[in-house]
């Protein structure tokens, strides 16, 4: 079984790497991605099985297989790769991307919304491999589009396909004419033919973000720093490009400066009435996740420079707005009250507000809590088994018995080692400031 990747599209559907989204989070979740296609490890695989599509080949289609009519129409295709990436499989969304290149090499429409031809080319893949629960409504409310307008765009794509297999010319990756536009790499390298783009795209916003959906991929940081002010250009209020900024930024108080821009952006974006009628149901609306983005990377930099109050006011907000904290923020939260002593508020957190979490760092820090509040209880005992149960090698790096590695794991699975080594390297600190505990922990590991 393969897990996803820290290059490939993250499965959350944000158009940004695992690495760049929802890897910290998973790895404070304790939780291992699984890249979709791909065979159990424990499934024989025959030399002449099909090969598997993986996230790379899509991409590869996108950027160097297919010839595409209009620049356009190759950022739409970024665009529904990255929307339907973790909710289909990868051989699936090369489908759509093919489909939609001889679509648009063929019949050339005039596509001013973007989130209508993916929804619409969303539901032809669902309909064409039976996937059940795709309904247009569903579509209209995830590209934030309505129905009748997929559904008419459908309607073309239909008619298109069976044209298609009548003339037995589906064949993807077809030759077009020469003297195409630029392909998205080389209007990247344009700031001239991306202005104009944008003179022309009845949407800047959308435009802007499908670029940041390139610019995470690009390896320069000079260079996604040079895209990300583009993008700010293109559309001021892209949250998303002040995260990127942050991100490449060269200290601490420049990234939260840029966050803070990104926060401001967001809330410019989404309206103060939009905060009013949602809050609780972020991140869970596509639009929302820029400004999610940009207040996480705030708070965590808050943290991390030792500024726990304003990083506890942050995250709390985040919670808020968020309580299913796809984001993992409540771990960090804990991590905080923790650091400040504050034992009170970390019981609440993880023992009525989150008491469902059995993650191994929920665990462990539950045996961090009762001690401050405490001291060593018989109920110890009990939150030690309990504890070792999720992960039993976390005492070990605990105790010293084993040294933490020089690099951390890029994957963590639950349960073993990796995920030990990822909640030592985090919390080891707050361990050996307890020796008494720490000593006890060594005393159930010797009577085991």
């Amino acid at each position: 079984m393969k897990k996803v990747g820290r290059n490939d599209p993250c499965p959350c559907g944000s158009g940004k790497k695992y690495k760049r989204c929802c890897l910290e989070k998973d790895q404070a979740a304790n939780v291992t991605r699984i890249a979709p296609g791909q065979p159990a490890a424990d499934e024989p695989e025959d030399d002449f099985s099909d090969p598997v599509i993986t996230a790379e080949d899509v991409v590869s289609l996108i950027e160097h297989e297919l010839e595409w009519g209009n620049v356009r129409y190759q950022m739409i295709a970024r665009y529904l790769a990255n929307r339907m990436a973790g909710e289909y499989e990868w051989d699936h969304i090369a489908m759509a991307v093919t489909m939609l290149n001889l679509y648009t090499g063929t019949a050339q429409p005039v596509l001013r919304t973007a989130g209508v031809i993916a929804g619409a080319m969303e539901y032809f893949t669902a309909q064409a491999f039976g996937i059940e629960g795709v309904t247009l409504t569903s579509l209209a409310e995830k590209y934030e589009v309505s129905a009748s307008a997929i559904s008419r765009r459908y309607k073309d794509l239909e008619a298109f396909a069976e044209a298609l297999y009548e003339q037995e010319n589906a064949a993807p990756g077809q030759p077009r004419a020469v003297g195409m536009p630029p392909n998205l790499k080389q209007l990247a390298d344009s700031p001239e033919a991306l202005e104009q783009l944008a003179r022309e795209s009845d949407d800047p916003a959308e435009l802007a973000q499908i670029l940041l959906y390139y610019t995470w991929d690009v390896p320069s940081p000079t260079k996604r720093i040079d895209l990300a002010r583009q993008a700010l250009r293109i559309y001021p209020d892209s949250a998303d490009a002040w995260n990127i900024l942050a991100e490449e930024s060269s200290s601490p108080e420049e990234a939260l400066e840029y966050y803070r821009k990104g926060m401001e952006a967001g809330k410019k974006h989404l309206g103060r009435k939009f905060f009013r009628e949602n809050r609780g149901l972020f991140w869970g609306i596509l639009k929302t996740r820029p400004f999610m983005r940009a207040k996480f990377g705030f708070a965590h930099t808050l943290h991390k420079s030792g500024r726990h109050r304003e990083a506890i006011r942050e995250y709390k907000e985040l919670l808020e707005l968020n309580p299913n904290d796809n984001q993992g923020a409540r771990y960090l939260l804990v991590l905080a009250y923790l650091e400040l002593k504050e034992y009170g508020a970390a019981d609440k957190l993880m023992n009525q507000t989150y008491a469902d979490d059995i993650s191994a760092e929920f665990n462990y820090n539950r045996l961090l809590t009762e001690y401050g509040m405490r001291g060593i209880t018989p109920a110890l005992k009990r939150l030690f088994r309990q504890a070792v149960h999720y992960n039993p090698h976390i005492p070990d790096f605990l105790t010293g018995k084993k040294r933490l590695p020089r690099k951390m794991p890029e994957r963590i699975v639950v349960g073993d080692t990796t995920e030990a080594a990822a909640y030592a390297g985090d919390h080891l600190h707050l361990w050996r400031e307890r020796p008494e505990l720490l000593a006890w922990v060594d005393d159930q590991l010797q009577s085991r």
